[in-house]
């Protein structure tokens, strides 16, 4: 007999999700719209709202689009089967049926950012960036 394989199926070696509280870097160093990718499987993103930081983790295949996509001002996509993200995490193109976590962040008043990666929020949650 002949094994079956999903041509769709996860990646080998798929990729967990962030966990834990770890840095964002500073708030004066964020360019509106655009991401700062993390060491951690993490974006963290300025808006008019403020601060907020999602994964790079494929709602799909858990493929991490940092090393597997690309990650853009207007959209994250997984290369590993064609998933696009807009930049709240929402689902543009499948076949990821889900959006991409967000995770509280917080900001002190020297501008330090931390994500909380145990700590998943609305994807309208922002941390407000300080004076």
């Amino acid at each position: 007999m002949i094994p079956l394989v999903s041509a769709c199926g996860a990646k080998p070696g798929g990729q967990s999700e962030a966990s834990g509280s770890f840095s964002g870097g500073n708030v004066q160093g964020l360019q509106p719209g655009a991401p700062r990718v993390l060491s951690q499987p993490v974006v963290v993103i300025l808006d008019d709202q403020g601060v907020y930081a999602m994964s790079t983790i494929c709602t799909h295949a858990q493929c991490d689009m940092k090393s597997d996509g690309s990650i853009s001002a207007n959209s994250l996509v997984c290369s590993c089967h064609g998933s696009e993200f807009d930049v709240d995490g929402n689902v543009l193109r499948g076949p990821a049926g889900a959006p991409l976590p967000h995770y509280a962040v917080t900001i002190d008043s020297a501008g330090a950012i931390t994500v909380n990666a145990d700590k998943r929020v609305s994807a309208d949650t922002r941390a407000a960036v300080p004076s």
